[in-house]
């Protein structure tokens, strides 16, 4: 059986589901809400255009809950097979119309099963599409409340929550803990007529040293910039970028669940062939051949999503990811882009082109005792000791830690 039909309102496994659907919609012929879980990728093409119109939100960013981007992560994943995760694809319907979606994944994470957003680790953003005037955290208990009396799951732990989301309220109402917090930068241009306007928003300190950085590469190395969009061929932007930002975490000793995983590079590989080629874009800043700085990322909904940047150290003197930065910054303006999602960690580069970041939360919520030993005494409290103890160890040796869980895996 690829899906599962919660009867509408089953009060037996929807808690106070009926009264809250009840006040938001009082009409009688719209009170039926059914809650329906699908595990299987081919039902995908059904839902997609309608998947596709949730996303669209202007106040929230949902590209990484976009069924393109969810497509190609799925056909990344099928490909290695589903020994250790379940497609679990929550959907709310009114009649035949499809009014919220969560997409999440059951995966094991040692003796327990957690679920997790479809596109963890890859995704940037969690969120969720939901219809106006939807209540979401009724949405959200349902779903949950399914995962647990049905034994699907031991818990739920949701990564990267932009605060003042749908999303976000409405696991804080369903008593999800926060394990882990970060700040994402953001810069939105809605306010600001021209790039100009924008550019006198930052400090006239800030202005100038940015510029005489600028001015020096170029008088020095005589600077291209390319912009290329998804009709083009971006692999070696995308490429350049991972190798790039693979380096860098090496010599800093760093390492990240994306590229930890083996997947990782086989779904940056198969972009511009993927259901999201039109949705790429890639810039690149060079002297002659060599490039100094890379960026690319996603356009949707008015929005860049900002994927993977890196820098060529050679020109560190230059502050080439400053820089590029402004750069890539005034090419999302001219070509109408709203908002620009800078991503986590709200880094001091980004944040000279910016004063707005927004927090983002991991959330956990544990079903037994198994979710409560993963999800409370170690995504919560043991895994900020072991980074508290990573972080104090000498370069050495948190570089040969990081080997040892995968830190080049993705190479």
């Amino acid at each position: 059986m690829t899906r599962e039909r919660l009867g509408a309102y089953a009060p037996s496994k929807v808690t106070n589901f009926k009264s809250r659907v009840y006040e938001a919609i009082p009409n009688e012929k719209q009170d039926r809400l059914d809650i329906i879980f699908y595990h299987n990728v081919s039902e995908f093409a059904g839902l997609h255009q309608a998947w596709a119109d949730l996303t669209l939100c202007a106040d929230q960013p949902l590209f990484f809950q976009s069924p393109n981007w969810l497509r190609h992560v799925l056909a990344i994943r099928n490909d290695q097979g589903a020994e250790n995760w379940r497609l679990c694809l929550a959907t709310a319907w009114r009649q035949s119309r499809l009014v919220a979606v969560w997409p999440l994944l059951v995966q094991r994470e040692g003796i327990c099963r957690i679920a997790r957003s479809l596109d963890d680790p890859f995704g940037q953003l969690a969120g969720l599409p939901i219809d106006q005037g939807e209540d979401a955290s009724a949405f959200i208990v349902a779903v949950t409340d399914h995962l647990k009396m049905e034994g699907l799951a031991d818990g739920v732990m949701i990564e990267r929550v932009a605060d003042h989301t749908d999303l976000h309220r409405a696991l804080e109402n369903r008593g999800a803990k926060i394990t882990f917090s970060d700040q994402s930068a953001v810069v939105d241009f809605r306010p600001h007529d021209n790039f100009q306007a924008y550019l006198k928003t930052r400090k006239p300190k800030t202005r100038k040293n940015l510029r005489n950085a600028r001015n020096r590469l170029t008088r020095d190395h005589g600077i291209e910039h390319d912009i290329i969009t998804g009709d083009g061929d971006i692999r070696s932007i995308v490429d350049q970028a991972f190798k790039g930002r693979l380096v860098w975490m090496q010599d800093n000793a760093k390492t990240a669940p994306a590229f930890r995983d083996s997947d990782f590079r086989r779904l940056l590989s198969a972009l511009n062939d993927s259901p999201v080629k039109d949705s790429l874009i890639g810039f690149r800043l060079r002297s002659g051949d060599m490039p100094i700085a890379v960026q690319w990322g996603f356009l949707h909904a008015g929005r860049y999503y900002a994927f993977i940047s890196a820098r060529n150290p050679k020109f560190d003197a230059y502050s080439p990811g400053r820089v590029h930065l402004g750069m890539v910054l005034e090419a999302c303006f001219e070509r109408g882009i709203s908002v620009v999602e800078l991503m986590a960690p709200a880094s001091a580069y980004k944040m000279n082109w910016t004063d707005e970041s927004r927090r983002i939360d991991d959330f956990g919520l544990a079903f037994n005792a198994r979710g409560y030993l993963y999800l409370d005494l170690w995504r919560r409290n043991g895994r900020s000791m072991a980074r508290r103890l990573y972080h104090g160890l000498p370069d050495s040796i948190k570089r040969h830690v990081a080997d040892l869980t995968g830190g080049r895996r993705a190479s």
